[in-house]
């Protein structure tokens, strides 16, 4: 009976998160209301004010959750170079998330998404001091790794996670210079 009401909890939370993120693509969080989102997840007001005590602590579980799963599918990766096969996974991950996590991106939550993809970086490549260059290449590094998520998942994510890791993990800033100086622009 105890696992029964746990997963039961389980499921109302989950519907309660998925309620908003729906929402939240026709409106900004503020504008949103607890009457909406419980009518939206088919719960009852009392299962929102007894699991959250806000609409962010909705969007927290949402971020707790992506961060385990993310942390999960870091530790089995696929057979790649090391740091290539970690980046997989987590664009595996994030391509799985890819309504919700557009959502948030648009709605102004980016420094969130941001966050989870620098906490597992920093998690994998293990303890560094705060203030060094490693922690600096690391903070790039995971900018990277979002942004080019991001840009990923709103054009479709149409490319394999594996063929976006390596176009990431294997940037070369000199490469990247010397090719835009040779395109030609299009601006009028």
């Amino acid at each position: 009976e105890m696992n029964q009401r746990v997963e039961s909890n389980r499921a109302v939370k989950g519907k309660l998160v998925n309620a908003l993120l729906k929402l939240m693509e026709a409106r900004p969080l503020s504008e949103i209301s607890v009457k909406e989102i419980v009518a939206e997840a088919g719960v009852a007001r009392q299962s929102y004010y007894r699991n959250f005590h806000s609409k962010r602590a909705i969007l927290t579980l949402f971020y707790e959750e992506l961060q385990t799963e993310i942390r999960r599918a870091m530790a089995a990766p696929e057979e790649l170079p090391e740091g290539e096969a970690q980046v997989t996974e987590i664009l595996r991950v994030l391509k799985a998330k890819r309504r919700p996590l557009l959502t948030l991106h648009q709605a102004g939550f980016a420094p969130m998404s941001l966050e989870i993809i620098t906490e597992n970086l920093e998690f994998f490549y293990g303890g560094m001091p705060a203030r060094s260059l490693e922690r600096y290449w690391l903070t790039c590094f995971a900018g990277m790794v979002y942004n080019t998520a991001m840009a990923w998942l709103e054009n479709g994510a149409e490319e394999d996670c594996q063929a976006m890791a390596h176009v990431i993990c294997t940037f070369h800033p000199e490469t990247f210079l010397t090719t835009c100086g040779s395109w030609e622009g299009t601006e009028e």
